[in-house]
């Protein structure tokens, strides 16, 4: 039943556009997460591929454009820890490495309730500790 199950998923993936709507929905929240971070004046960066995005929360304040930087630099865990908990108490929760994977079932509701949620936790971090500028 299980193999039934897998096989069947399996079709429904190959033959539908499951793949390429996640991986769109994943660059339209970058795009929208670089967004409000701009917006919040804060030196983050959303980036990734496909249909995952991981949060660069720049802890030494580099001055960067979140649409070209070297990711390759570690964000602080104490940072991204608290990033998580605020964005939880918004009702959106990223992994704890700082991003996320996104399913072909996100649409435009989610979309605005991860940036929501997202401008809310950079307001909530900031008031806790001073975070980088632009």
């Amino acid at each position: 039943l299980s193999a039934a199950a897998g096989a069947c998923a399996l079709g429904i993936i190959a033959d539908g556009d499951a793949c390429e709507r996640a991986n769109a929905f994943g660059a339209r929240l970058r795009t929208r997460l670089n967004e409000v971070f701009r917006a919040a004046g804060v030196a983050w960066a959303a980036y990734g591929s496909y249909s995952t995005f991981h949060i660069f929360m720049n802890p030494e304040g580099r001055k960067l454009d979140p649409e070209a930087f070297d990711p390759l630099a570690l964000s602080h865990a104490e940072l991204k820890r608290k990033l998580r908990l605020a964005l939880l108490t918004a009702g959106v929760d990223i992994m704890g490495s700082g991003g996320g994977v996104i399913s072909a079932t996100h649409g435009d509701r989610e979309l605005e309730q991860t940036a929501a949620a997202f401008a809310e936790a950079v307001d909530r971090v900031g008031r806790e500790e001073a975070l980088p500028a632009l």
